[in-house]
């Protein structure tokens, strides 16, 4: 009798143990699961950053966008006006034009439209400046 109660506790504890093992193996399991989507997360992570470091190094190494000069006004009115010629009385230097509409006399270091100034001329040219710096040289046009 003593035999068979020894060996039904050590059945009880071998049972005990295996539902302890698989316990563990499930517990092994999950835990090898959760790592995986850890390291699947990581890495994915990694990914991004790789792709956000490259983004940013183009950025970087584009060339930056080179702004136009700024547009004075009236600029682009004067290029289209047609240098004439140009007259010389008693002291007095005047520039001949046309501005699409009619004929322009303007005197030397007189106000051409808005702040341009006819600055100096020639029969070969006429140079307008601006405040800002900027000068305008017109020829006369070719007579065909």
């Amino acid at each position: 009798m003593a035999y068979n109660s020894v060996q039904s506790s050590n059945h009880s504890t071998q049972i005990d143990s295996q539902r302890q093992i698989s316990e563990i193996k499930e517990e092994l399991a999950a835990l090898q699961n959760e790592l995986i989507e850890i390291e699947e997360s990581i890495y994915s992570s990694m990914d991004e950053l790789e792709v956000s470091i490259h983004s940013l190094k183009q950025i970087k190494t584009n060339p930056k966008t080179i702004s136009k000069p700024k547009v004075i006004p009236h600029e682009a009115e004067l290029r289209n006006w047609r240098y004439l010629g140009l007259s010389q009385t008693r002291g007095s230097h005047q520039a001949f034009f046309h501005n699409g509409k009619a004929s322009v006399m303007v005197e030397k270091g007189a106000l051409v439209l808005g702040d341009w100034v006819l600055n100096h001329f020639s029969k070969e040219s006429v140079t307008l400046t601006h405040p800002q710096g900027k000068s305008l040289i017109l020829r006369p046009s070719k007579s065909e």
